[in-house]
């Protein structure tokens, strides 16, 4: 499981990352621009491809910013 977790991001951990605030994060994955696994209110992760592909802009170059 350790292994796994390695590959998995929180939003806060997301945040740091991308540059942004954490509510963007939020609003991000709760308007379906930032894919996310979600296990209950407070087990929210994004994977490591997900956040790659944000980061160069794969996959995301047609979405919106809302």
């Amino acid at each position: 499981m350790g292994e796994l977790l390695k590959d998995l991001y929180t939003p806060k951990e997301t945040a740091e990352i991308t540059g942004t605030h954490l509510n963007t994060v939020y609003r991000w994955i709760r308007t379906g621009y930032l894919p996310a696994i979600v296990k209950g209110p407070r087990r929210i992760y994004v994977t490591k491809d997900t956040l790659n592909n944000l980061l160069t802009g794969e996959d995301y170059a047609t979405r919106k910013n809302d």
